[in-house]
């Protein structure tokens, strides 16, 4: 049958399942038989409630799946929404999709430490084209992942992850944008965010992070977002961009809120990344660069641009509290090309805000251009004032591609990765 653009409904209590499940009263129960007859642009309708069943998205495209809300964490357990209770695989023939307000818990009564809640695409060069909105992962505390991206050009907005066993939110897939994350979680070695180049599953060139906040408890040895090469040659990570955010460190080991991590392979570097308007809350570091020299073998790490950022509340041993370290580890090597702007740090030893960084740099990121395939604008602020990010194809017609912005009285720092061929960019101060 042919059920293009055909409205499908799920609901585990509709009182007569009848096919073809075209109302609430002759809804499936079941969201795989749906799928299974679901084709280009069906949308699934699926009321709350847990439907226990694992799910394999294949050999489908165009569809989109609408849940009834992605429920509330009350820090132990979830309450309301739609929850599918089982393992959830994205394969690669799944591109063009659309899915919201529903969430992912596992299914895993056993406790199985190798169990994996749900992985999002297979490999590096798959263009998935498709968005999510308001999804939530549900952790057991004993699954291994509580869900990875993969792959390319994902659109996610309004996502959360709580309580994984190990990987609450890695991020392998480029090209993305992700947008308003939170992440907590209190077990012990848990991770929150990990972006992560992983040949063949992905590599996160020139990926946005817009909006987030992660909550650390417990003891961990993993920071709030984790910047790592995989243990191979010919792992890149370049061109992404982490902003508006807010991370809460209140792990009993005082662990960095964010840290680089380079390795010995050649051809892996972590290069042109942007952190901003970002706000580091406890621990004894900020943010760690960890093995960051880059040679001609193109290891460690090469300019970092950080913006319009505050470290503030720092714990631990006093000797060991920096807001910016950037000589750690025993080869003892700095990544290079590390400018700052607009950086305030309060209550870290006055020698010990930035570690191994050349005052220099402190001042000269404040540009505005085109940082490989991102669009940098910079300008000046008055407290209060609202500002507008507009762009043109024709420098007659301009159209509001940002929220309004406040002005804090200091220079503000706005980058987005280019997605047009051709376009105009301007900073606008509307009227106030």
């Amino acid at each position: 049958m042919n059920s293009y653009g055909l409205v499908y409904f799920v609901d585990k209590y509709s009182p007569s399942p009848t096919y073809p499940f075209n109302s609430w009263d002759t809804a499936s129960h079941s969201i795989n038989d749906i799928l299974n007859i679901s084709d280009e642009y069906s949308i699934i309708k699926i009321a709350p409630g847990e439907y226990v069943e694992d799910i394999i998205l294949e050999n489908i495209s165009g569809i989109t799946i609408i849940g009834s809300g992605s429920g509330t964490w009350n820090g132990k357990s979830y309450h309301g929404g739609t929850i599918i209770k089982g393992a959830f695989r994205w394969n690669d023939s799944a591109k063009n999709i659309k899915m919201e307000s529903l969430a992912f818990t596992p299914n895993n009564p056993n406790h199985n430490k190798s169990y994996n809640l749900s992985f999002f695409g297979q490999s590096d060069d798959t263009e998935f084209n498709s968005f999510l909105y308001d999804i939530a992962f549900y952790g057991d505390s004993f699954c291994v992942h509580n869900t990875e991206f993969r792959g390319k050009k994902w659109n996610v907005e309004k996502v959360r992850s709580y309580n994984a066993g190990i990987h609450n939110f890695p991020i392998k897939a480029g090209d993305s944008i992700f947008k308003d994350i939170y992440v907590e979680n209190n077990n012990i070695n848990a991770s929150f965010i990990i972006i992560k180049s992983h040949h063949p599953l992905g590599s996160p060139d020139n990926l946005i992070i817009d909006g987030f906040k992660i909550k650390m408890t417990g003891y961990t040895f993993y920071p709030a977002i984790f910047f790592v090469n995989y243990n191979s040659p010919d792992q890149t990570i370049e061109n992404v961009v982490i902003k508006n955010g807010y991370i809460k460190n209140l792990t009993t080991n005082n662990f960095p809120c964010i840290r680089f991590l380079g390795d010995n392979y050649n051809n892996n570097y972590f290069r042109n990344i942007i952190i901003e308007n970002t706000i580091f809350d406890g621990g004894e570091c900020g943010i760690m660069i960890q093995n960051g020299y880059y040679n001609t073998n193109n290891k460690g790490l090469d300019k970092l641009y950080i913006n319009n950022c505050t470290f503030i509340n720092p714990t631990g041993r006093e000797e060991y509290k920096v807001a910016i370290n950037n000589n750690v580890g025993n080869e003892n090597d700095p990544g290079s090309n590390i400018y700052l702007t607009n950086i305030n740090a309060k209550d870290f030893p006055n020698d010990q805000i930035f570690k191994n960084i050349d005052q220099t740099e402190v001042k000269s990121s404040f540009y505005s251009g085109i940082n490989n395939d991102n669009i940098i604008l910079n300008w000046t602020t008055i407290l209060g004032y609202k500002y507008q990010i507009q762009s043109s194809e024709n420098l007659i017609n301009w159209y509001d591609i940002s929220e309004e912005i406040i002005g804090t009285g200091s220079n503000l720092t706005w980058g987005n990765y280019i997605f047009e061929d051709q376009k105009y960019y301007r900073v606008i101060e509307k009227f106030n």
